[in-house]
């Protein structure tokens, strides 16, 4: 069996939205050991309740919070509740990203699990221009470093995150700001210090396999 992901589904109403990303994420997701957690920050019960139901009609496994919070302060408990409980790695997910076709993070795994590589995070969306980038190679695939030069070297687009990379960044502000400022206090901190670094799969070509799917604001 390999090493378990967590996918952490971050929500706050737009249910309708939700429901697509998971439908997406089961047709989609390649992997043989996951499950959920989901994050949400004060949704409706009634939506809190289908999006759960969903997730285990599908047969996986899911925790959740419920609660009415800032969005760093959703984020954190959801992240601290999984890196308490038996997994290392999250995959994080909004809920207007949809997974719009196959992909096998297997590959990304092995790269987070390998402790001399010292990576603590894998993109896994579109990469904005200007960012300075140096390749390289890990067992035959071409990845790209986000040297910590310009902002957006990590960003809150969907990728799979060790638990080192919190270690050595912490976690996101829980100040009532949006959750865009929030993104961008983290990566200040990555930018800021020594840490384990941010890669990108070269084969993902330039948007890469998640869709944003709708312009509606979240109600952080």
């Amino acid at each position: 069996m390999h090493p378990k992901v967590v996918i952490l589904l971050l929500t706050k109403g737009r249910v309708p939205y939700t429901l697509r990303v998971i439908h997406t994420i089961e047709a989609n997701l390649k992997y043989d050991n996951y499950s959920y957690y989901v994050a949400d920050g004060g949704s409706s019960d009634a939506d809190m309740f289908e999006v759960l139901d969903l997730i285990v009609d599908y047969g996986a496994d899911v925790k959740y919070h419920h609660k009415n919070l800032t969005a760093g302060a959703n984020w954190n408990r959801g992240i601290k509740s999984i890196y308490n409980s038996d997994a290392d790695i999250y995959l994080r997910m909004e809920n207007d990203f949809e997974l719009g076709e196959p992909l096998d993070i297997l590959p990304y795994v092995r790269v987070l699990e390998d402790k001399l590589l010292d990576i603590g995070c894998v993109r896994l969306g579109l990469l904005p221009i200007r960012l300075d980038i140096q390749t390289h190679g890990f067992e035959g695939r071409i990845y790209q470093e986000i040297l910590k030069m310009r902002q957006y070297t990590w960003s809150g687009n969907p990728c799979l995150v060790h638990k080192r990379f919190h270690k050595d960044y912490g976690y996101f502000s829980e100040k009532q700001i949006s959750p865009g400022d929030a993104e961008l206090s983290l990566d200040h901190k990555v930018r800021s210090n020594n840490g384990s670094r941010v890669w990108r799969p070269n084969e993902l070509g330039d948007y890469g396999p998640f869709k944003h799917i709708g312009m509606e604001q979240s109600d952080f």
